[in-house]
């Protein structure tokens, strides 16, 4: 399996089952040309290198186990012009014997030494946490809808469907996915909106897993969603 930068950052790298299948150690199979289909158990640490963010929308604590994110910040530039710019060594371009002779035995010896740390101490996947959030709210605008609005999760709470689907017509409008007609002017192939009610249940739920839905005992019967609070004043 190869994640590189080519790939499209489109899909949805929580929905690849074969390669969460690979992250938890499940049999899989491989053929070799001519030979008969093997299975083996994997045991490794996957890693990619990407330039672009991938697609990752769900919350489940399973995503916790598989995936992490680091952020690689720094940038070797020639003529540094950022704070997170590091001035490069115009020799890492043109010099293949100051490489070979003075940057590849440093990266070796900086490589064991995080090998050593990382047998002895194991990995601190903390730093990354943000990162990994920043991914999942930016992979789904749903996030901010519920940000600006003041939706969380909470067991026992409840809101009517009706009354976030106006919220979510109204953020849509403001936000500037459709005109004051309704008209869609923005639908991202890789960001589904949500154009109806009955659809919002099950959009909500790549953000809050849990959620649930119910009749409300009242007069109107109104449909509700089990599990979100509204911090609002006036909800």
């Amino acid at each position: 399996m190869n994640w590189s930068s080519e790939n499209s950052q489109f899909v949805s790298i929580d929905n690849l089952q074969s390669l969460k299948a690979a992250i938890s150690g499940e049999e899989l199979s491989y053929e070799l040309k001519g030979m008969q289909e093997s299975e083996f158990i994997p045991s490794a640490l996957f890693v990619f290198n990407l330039n672009k963010d991938p697609s990752l929308t769900g919350e489940q604590a399973a995503i916790e186990t598989r995936f992490h994110v680091f952020r690689f910040r720094k940038t070797f530039m020639a003529v540094p012009t950022e704070p997170n710019h590091i001035q490069a060594d115009p020799r890492l371009k043109d010099d293949p014997s100051f490489i070979q002779e003075q940057i590849c035995p440093a990266f070796l010896n900086w490589l064991l030494e995080g090998m050593r740390q990382a047998v002895a101490d194991g990995i601190d996947y903390s730093t990354g946490n943000q990162a990994m959030q920043d991914l999942r709210r930016a992979s789904c605008h749903l996030w901010e809808f519920c940000d600006a609005i003041g939706l969380t999760y909470e067991d026992g709470a409840s809101v009517k469907v009706k009354d976030v689907w106006n919220e979510l017509v109204k953020w849509y409008r403001e936000e500037g996915y459709t005109d004051r007609f309704g008209k869609w002017l923005i639908d991202p192939p890789n960001d589904r909106t949500v154009k109806a009610p009955r659809l919002l249940m099950a959009a909500l739920r790549q953000i809050f897993p849990k959620l649930a839905s119910d009749k409300d005992t009242g007069k109107g019967r109104d449909r509700l969603i089990l599990g979100l609070r509204w911090d609002r004043q006036d909800a």
